[in-house]
C-alpha cells in the first residue's frame, strides 16, 4: 500500500505540471486529462482518509486548469460536422471520437465535483450557476467499432435526435432546468442516456447538499456550534424541498422511458451507468432532512467531520445497492417507515462497523466487493 500511495503522489504531482504547460496537441491535453481523471477516482473513495485528502485538495487545482488552458471551452465549443458521407466518414470519425474523449473526462471530473457536496462537506469547484458542459452521447455511437458502423448508426432515426444533437450532446444547465419545470409532469419525458441520467442525479443531489452545507457553516466557531440547533431551524425551505422533488420526480420518469436505461438484478449495470442507486440516495437524503436524522441532525458534528459524513454516505450507498439487487421496485411512499427505522438504528449506534460493513473505498461500489 505504501508503494501504491507513493505513486499516486508522485503521480498527481507530475500531472499538475504538465497541466501547467501551455500546448497546441489537442491529443496530448486529452491524454493527460484522462490520466488525471483516473487518479482522482483511485484517490477520491481510497480506503485511506489521508489519500482522499489530497485527491479533494489536488481536485481544486485540476478543475481550475482545466479552465485556464482552455480544455473546458473547448470541449463545449466544438461544432459536428453537417455532412457525413463514406468518404469523410473515417476522419470524422476519429475527430469525434477524440472530442468525446475529451468530453466524457470533463464529465468525470464534474462527477468528483458533486461527490464532495455529497460525500463530503466541501463546496464544489465548479460554480453551480455559471458552469456548463455538454453530456456524453448515446453509447452504442461511443462502442461503434469501425467508421462505417457509427456512419450507419447516425443516419437510423433516433430518439436522442438529429446527427448533430446525437454527436455534440445536450447541454447540461438547459436539461437540468427542464427536469425543474413544473409543466414536464405531464409533457414527454426527457430521453437520455444512461450516464446523462447519472450526471443529472448527481446534479440534483449536490444541489441538496451544497444547500444544507452553505445554511450550515456560519455556525461553525460560534457558540451555537456547541449546541444542538432546533429541530424546527429550517435550513432549506419547503418550498425548496418541493422543487428537488418534482426534479427528481421528473428525472425518474426520464429514466423509465429512455431506451437505454438497464434493468437491476443480481448483476449490476456498468458503473456509469449505474444512476438509478442516486434517485433512491436522493429519497433517503431528503427524507433524513425532515426527519433532522444524520448527516442532517441537529448537531454539527457531520458538518465538521467530513470523514463521519464520508462514512455514513458510503453506508447508505450500501444498503441502497443491496435493495436494488434484490429486485427491489417499491414506490417509495412504501419505503418511509423502513427507511426511518434503519436511519434511526443508524443514530443510536452510531458509526461502529457492523459485520456485514462493506470496504468504505472504491471496490465498494462494485458488486461482489
Amino acid at each position: 500500500m505504501n508503494f501504491i500511495d507513493s505513486v499516486l503522489a508522485r503521480a498527481r504531482d507530475e500531472l499538475v505540471v504538465e497541466l501547467a504547460k501551455e500546448s497546441v496537441n489537442w491529443e496530448h491535453q486529452i491524454n493527460l486529462a484522462l490520466a488525471v481523471c483516473l487518479f482522482q477516482t483511485l484517490g477520491l473513495f481510497h480506503r485511506n482518509p489521508e489519500q482522499r485528502a489530497f485527491s479533494n485538495v489536488y481536485h481544486g487545482m485540476l478543475a481550475m486548469m482545466f479552465r485556464l488552458n482552455g480544455f473546458s471551452r473547448a470541449t463545449f465549443d466544438w461544432v459536428p460536422p453537417t455532412d457525413i458521407d463514406h468518404a469523410s466518414a473515417p476522419r470524422l470519425w476519429r475527430e469525434w471520437a477524440q472530442h468525446e474523449t475529451a468530453k466524457r473526462a470533463l464529465a468525470v471530473s464534474y462527477l468528483h465535483d458533486c461527490c464532495h457536496c455529497i460525500y463530503f462537506n466541501l463546496r464544489p469547484t465548479y460554480d453551480t450557476t455559471d458552469f456548463d458542459m455538454r453530456l456524453p452521447c448515446e453509447d452504442a455511437l461511443w462502442t461503434a467499432s469501425t467508421a462505417d458502423e457509427w456512419l450507419q448508426l447516425l443516419r437510423q432515426p433516433s430518439r436522442y435526435g438529429s446527427i448533430q444533437e446525437r454527436l455534440r450532446g445536450p447541454m447540461l444547465r438547459a436539461t437540468y432546468d427542464k427536469l425543474a419545470e413544473p409543466e414536464s409532469v405531464s409533457a414527454t419525458p426527457l430521453v437520455l442516456n444512461p450516464w446523462s441520467h447519472n450526471i443529472l442525479i448527481h446534479v440534483a443531489l449536490r444541489q441538496f447538499f451544497e444547500e444544507f452545507l452553505e445554511a450550515r457553516l456560519p455556525e461553525i466557531g460560534t457558540p451555537r456550534a456547541s449546541s444542538p440547533s432546533r429541530r424546527d431551524t429550517q435550513y432549506i425551505s419547503d418550498e425548496r424541498i418541493a422543487e428537488l422533488q418534482l426534479i427528481m420526480h421528473n428525472w425518474l420518469q426520464s429514466w423509465l422511458h429512455s431506451p437505454e436505461s438497464p434493468t437491476y438484478n443480481a448483476r449490476e449495470p456498468r458503473f456509469m451507468n449505474q444512476a438509478l442507486p442516486y434517485y433512491w440516495f436522493s429519497q433517503v437524503a431528503i427524507l433524513a432532512y425532515q426527519e433532522r436524522l444524520p448527516p442532517f441532525c441537529t448537531s454539527t458534528t457531520f458538518v465538521v467531520s467530513g470523514e463521519a459524513k464520508f462514512r455514513l454516505m458510503k453506508k447508505w450507498e450500501r444498503h441502497i445497492r443491496k435493495f436494488l439487487r434484490r429486485g427491489g421496485t417499491e414506490p417509495t411512499v412504501f419505503l418511509d417507515d423502513l427507511i426511518k427505522t434503519r436511519m434511526r438504528k443508524w443514530d443510536s449506534s452510531g458509526l461502529v462497523e457492523d459485520a456485514e460493513e462493506d470496504p468504505v473505498h472504491l471496490l465498494g461500489f462494485f458488486p461482489g466487493t
